[in-house]
């Protein structure tokens, strides 16, 4: 996962992260937390001052991009990445979003819930090492 973070926060809080094993620092075993919830103020202001999906970099932390997308369901992604191009970064979210949609559509898994899905995380995973 080249040290790269991933969250999901759906309309009713956190649904979902990936994190490495490395992301547990000095500063705190799930500081990366903070800094990622810290990013959603500043995604909440932007969101309506585009017409796209795809706000790009919407914070930074350690030199790091914090990267957003918001699905039209208002569940946001969050990637704190090692600064790959926007069009790796797009890829990445597109291709979770439909992985995301595929999940939201099975009767099991309950909207706004956590996601527990063993295969769901194994293909977010996958597309991380692909494209983040």
């Amino acid at each position: 996962m080249s040290g790269s973070i991933f969250m999901i926060i759906g309309p009713d809080g956190p649904q979902y992260e990936v994190a490495p094993e490395t992301a547990l620092n000095d500063d705190g075993p799930n500081s990366y937390q903070f800094v990622l919830h810290a990013a959603l103020d500043l995604v909440e202001e932007m969101e309506w001052t585009t017409p796209t999906l795809f706000l790009k970099t919407v914070d930074r932390f350690n030199e790091k991009p914090i990267s957003a997308y918001v699905t039209p369901g208002r569940a946001i992604f969050l990637l704190l990445h090692e600064g790959k191009s926007d069009d790796n970064v797009l890829h990445f979210f597109k291709e979770v979003h439909e992985m995301y949609i595929q999940l939201l559509m099975n009767p099991f898994q309950a909207r706004g819930a956590p996601i527990t899905n063993v295969a769901f995380s194994e293909r977010v995973k996958r597309v991380m090492k692909s494209f983040v």
